[in-house]
């Protein structure tokens, strides 16, 4: 079954996984080790708690601690400051591997930049928040060259996700779903039916013997610890889907609310922009245009929370990015932080003084692409219609919320979405 991503780093022929190790010592075998030692300490070095003694001169905030061994026999050792029964600011963890990691402490978590370095001179970095890594893990030869580029899902690379993932049959996920609860599985099939909600879009997907899953990932901005690495998909595409396994969605039980899909980039925003409505009108008509899937609440369907999807016709590579407007729209996964600058005019403006947040789409000046500007303010005065510049970091998408004249059905749009800190005007 999966490496969890609660337990101990741990290095395996270049891949990173996580192991309990640090957790298998015993009690028993902590209160025979510290017997007669004048401290036993504590520290917390990523997902695992390591016990054992602490050096410090008197006067001193120079500290080693050295931890007992495990069940395995392995140890490790962690250099710096230490205040108040716990590590602060830069620390050097060495692992009884003869791996090196280059850490900070923050609060008596892992916080920050991490550099790894192996025996062999190659080494990974990633980034920590309260002992969680999180977003690229990027790997190095001994000179220093990039030689790949991984992302955590959950604190575990979704590299190891995949190679522990499962294909067991549709029966199997229906008659005994618990086997399989948060175990990685892939399925291969057509988008059928593509859903969006506030926050998520569901994919209703079909398998070569007709067998209906469900599929869900955030798509409203990126969750930065379980980023699901996948394009905006259309109905119709052949996709492979790696995603942790939730259980059957029993839709008549636990309704979804369900609303319109539409990639906003691809319309005619003239066209487009009556249709779009407010928070305001959104809630009023909410009641009423809700979509229905009878396919759906027939019977409970297997649901998939999305780790990773290739379509038949994948194209994109991380390390060969094009940086065109069309593959920032189509795959905001792979765009993700990378800084960019915006000038151009606001052609629509939403303003939520209850989050103090403010959603703007700009037309950039000379390409005339639109993209979904995220800026977090307090106070907001309309800009509609005035060229505007802003400085941020590519964020997966927005949805601007509309109603279709066709089906008068409730829906979202996609749009590129950039978030930042300030919006200038121009003179």
């Amino acid at each position: 079954m999966m490496k969890k991503a609660f337990a101990g780093l741990l290095i395996l022929s270049g891949l990173w996984a996580f192991c309990p190790a640090a957790l298998k010592t015993e009690v028993s075998d902590i209160r025979s080790q510290a017997a007669g030692a004048d401290a036993l300490e504590t520290v917390s070095v990523f997902h695992s708690l390591y016990y054992g003694t602490l050096t410090q001169a008197e006067g001193s905030a120079d500290a080693v601690f050295t931890s007992l061994p495990t069940a395995e026999g392995e140890s490790l050792q962690i250099t710096g400051t230490w205040k108040d029964h716990a590590f602060k600011g830069n620390c050097t963890v060495t692992f009884s591997d003869g791996r090196t990691a280059e850490v900070k402490y923050k609060q008596g978590s892992i916080s920050g930049p991490v550099s790894v370095t192996n025996p062999d001179g190659s080494s990974q970095t990633f980034a920590c928040t309260q002992n969680a890594p999180y977003k690229h893990l990027r790997s190095y030869d001994e000179d220093g060259t990039l030689t790949g580029t991984d992302w955590f899902y959950l604190g575990t690379p979704q590299s190891v996700w995949r190679e522990d993932a499962l294909s067991p049959t549709y029966r199997k996920l229906t008659e005994t779903p618990y086997e399989y609860v948060e175990a990685p599985v892939r399925i291969s099939g057509t988008v059928r039916a593509i859903y969006e909600t506030p926050r998520y879009s569901y994919l209703k997907i079909t398998d070569s013997h007709g067998n209906l899953y469900l599929c869900k990932n955030i798509n409203l901005r990126m969750d930065k610890y379980a980023p699901a690495r996948i394009k905006n998909l259309s109905v119709g595409d052949q996709v492979t889907i790696l995603g942790r396994y939730l259980g059957p969605a029993d839709l008549t039980e636990h309704p979804i609310s369900l609303f319109e899909h539409a990639l906003g980039y691809e319309m005619d925003f003239e066209e487009f922009s009556p249709s779009i409505v407010d928070g305001e009108f959104f809630n009023t008509y909410r009641p009423y245009g809700l979509l229905k899937d009878e396919e759906l609440e027939a019977a409970p369907i297997p649901e998939l929370a999305i780790i990773s999807g290739e379509t038949d016709k994948e194209t994109v590579s991380y390390d060969r990015l094009t940086n065109t407007y069309r593959e920032i729209c189509e795959y905001p996964f792979y765009y993700m932080d990378q800084e960019m600058d915006l000038s151009g005019t606001v052609v629509y403006e939403s303003f939520a003084a209850d989050v103090g947040q403010a959603v703007l789409l700009i037309r950039q000046e000379g390409s005339g692409d639109l993209y979904a500007v995220t800026w977090k303010t307090e106070q907001y005065t309309s800009l509609m219609d005035q060229k505007v510049s802003c400085s941020g970091y590519l964020n997966g998408n927005n949805k601007i919320a509309y109603l279709s004249p066709k089906t008068r059905a409730l829906g979202y749009a996609l749009y590129p979405n950039i978030s930042v800190s300030e919006v200038s005007g121009q003179e």
